[in-house]
């Protein structure tokens, strides 16, 4: 794959973490206003880093090629969510929301906390 192709795909990739992010604002809502920053890289053929990001406080996860491309599929199908990666979104959202919630109430937040 082209370096141009595969920048291609990190935006959709974005596009699909994001559709993933705005069904669990629509289920659970964030404990803080706005929608966080997805930063999506790659350093290896077969794996996507992907970064949520609100104010100074970030979350990450990794996607395999697989997932994420089925979660482009799926996204450049406008069907909604691809439910593969569902979790991994959800569970790098409430890791972020648990620094925000802490950092908001003077709790010092470790370093090794996802």
């Amino acid at each position: 794959m082209t370096r141009s192709t595969r920048s291609s795909l990190r935006l959709y990739v974005a596009g699909a973490v994001a559709e993933a992010a705005i069904e669990d604002l629509r289920v659970n809502l964030f404990n803080y206003s706005g929608f966080p920053q997805i930063t999506v890289s790659c350093h290896s053929e077969d794996v996507f880093d992907i970064t949520l990001s609100w104010e100074t406080h970030q979350s990450q996860f990794q996607l395999t090629d697989v997932e994420a491309k089925a979660a482009v599929k799926k996204f450049k199908s406008s069907t909604g969510y691809e439910r593969s990666i569902f979790d991994k979104v959800q569970k790098a959202l409430a890791a972020l929301e648990a620094k925000v919630s802490a950092d908001r109430r003077g709790i010092p937040i470790p370093v090794s906390a996802p």
